[in-house]
C-alpha cells in the first residue's frame, strides 16, 4: 500500500480493523448468499460457478478468471522496513509526509482525535523494478489427469444438463500434458 501511495496511485489509504466480535462486513454477507445459492443450484462447471457468484447478491459482484498472478511479496520484501508496535491500533492511514514519502499513521480507535506517525518509513528503498509472474505448476494435476477425468465422467449420471457434460468433455480433450487448457 505504501508503494501505491508513493507512486501516486492513491493519495492516501485508510485501513480499519473492527473490534473482536464486530467483524460482520459486506463480504461476509456476499459469501453467505453465495453459499445459500450453491445449496440450491448445481454449479458443475467453472463458468456456472462464476455465474452463480454473480447472481447471488445485489449489487452484483464480479467474478474474474485470472491467468496471471504476480509475486508481490517476494518483490517488495527487500524494500520493506520492519515495523513494530502495530498490533494495538485499529485505524491506519498511509499517506505521504512532508518529504513525499509514504508513512503509516495510526490511532487505537476511530473516536481518537490524533493520528500518530510511525518512526520509520514503510519502504526503506525506492522500488524501481517489477514483480515476477508466479509460474503455474500443474505437475500434480497433469500426473493425475486420467484419474480426474475418470472421476468426473463417473459422476456424469448426476449432471442434469448435457451442456455441463460437454463442457467437461471439451476440457479433457483440450487439456495438454503441461497443464494448459487450450
Amino acid at each position: 500500500m505504501a508503494y501505491l501511495v508513493e507512486k501516486g496511485v492513491f493519495r492516501k489509504i485508510k485501513v480499519s480493523f473492527l473490534m473482536v466480535g464486530h467483524t460482520h462486513e459486506d463480504i461476509d454477507q456476499v459469501f453467505s448468499k453465495f453459499s445459500h445459492w450453491l445449496c440450491k443450484h448445481a454449479a458443475m462447471t467453472l463458468e456456472k460457478l462464476m455465474e452463480g457468484f454473480e447472481k447471488c447478491y445485489t449489487p452484483t459482484p464480479a467474478s474474474i478468471r485470472t491467468s496471471t498472478v504476480f509475486n508481490i511479496t517476494e518483490w517488495l520484501i527487500p524494500h520493506l522496513n520492519t515495523i513494530k508496535n502495530h498490533s494495538k491500533p485499529h485505524i491506519f492511514k498511509i499517506a505521504k509526509d512532508d518529504n513525499g514519502r509514504a508513512r503509516i499513521f495510526s490511532k487505537e480507535w476511530s473516536t481518537d482525535k490524533t493520528l500518530n506517525a510511525t518512526g520509520e518509513y514503510l519502504l526503506k528503498t525506492q522500488v524501481e523494478d517489477s514483480p515476477d509472474v508466479v509460474e503455474s505448476d500443474y505437475t500434480e494435476i497433469a500426473s493425475n489427469i486420467e484419474k480426474l477425468e475418470g472421476g468426473v465422467r463417473a459422476s456424469f449420471k448426476y449432471f442434469a444438463k448435457e451442456g455441463d457434460k460437454e463442457w467437461w468433455r471439451s476440457f479433457f480433450e483440450n487439456y495438454d500434458e503441461i497443464g494448459n487448457y487450450t
